[in-house]
């Protein structure tokens, strides 16, 4: 059986196509890996960038006040404050100016969880940022039971900690201690995430 020129054409034709059909498949297939993986890469980027910043807001609303973030009364404010006032309103101030940094952070981390926890169900990411989301919770409790005592209008004394609200700045700040190690599990956690 002699195959005719036109029919060899048409053989050759169809095993192309088929060639290309396969290549084009295996070539999508490596595409949506690599989009995947490209996803992965940037989520956990974003998130361990927003993270580590969040970890710096948060430690830095524990810093000793500096006198550059004293609020200017003006003369007219000074007149009809009352003794303590003053103090009072310094630490509101300062320590509204650090929280906002914070609060910006956290709405910003919580758009990425957003996404990480439809992406990655059984990661238990959401699992280490509520513990981190209560010591900050914790930190913000404590921060405004020391304020409220700043208010010379408040009757009675107000229990807070001060290890909470101040950073010791060595190996025994249990706070620290535990917002660095929660950061390191959910850096654990997303690190073979990354394209390195």
């Amino acid at each position: 059986m002699k195959l005719s020129m036109l029919e060899i054409i048409s053989i050759v034709q169809t095993v192309v196509q088929i060639v290309f059909a396969y290549v084009a498949i295996m070539g999508l297939s490596v595409w949506k890996k690599q989009f995947k993986g490209n996803q992965d890469h940037n989520l956990a980027r974003s998130l361990l960038n927003n993270l580590y910043k969040y970890r710096v807001a948060l430690f830095a609303v524990r810093n000793p006040l500096t006198g550059d973030e004293y609020p200017v009364f003006s003369e007219k404010e000074l007149k009809i404050m009352m003794p303590g006032d003053k103090n009072y309103r310094k630490y509101q101030y300062i320590y509204k100016q650090r929280w906002q940094k914070v609060q910006d952070l956290r709405v910003q981390l919580d758009e990425l969880m957003l996404e990480a926890m439809a992406l990655w169900p059984g990661l238990l990411l959401e699992d280490k940022m509520k513990k981190i989301y209560f010591l900050e919770k914790k930190l913000w409790i404590e921060l405004t039971q020391f304020i409220e005592n700043q208010n010379p209008q408040t009757e009675g004394k107000i229990k807070y900690d001060n290890a909470i609200i101040y950073d010791s700045w060595d190996e025994k700040d249990l706070f620290r201690i535990k917002v660095e190690t929660i950061i390191e599990e959910i850096n654990n956690l997303l690190c073979p995430k990354l394209i390195l």
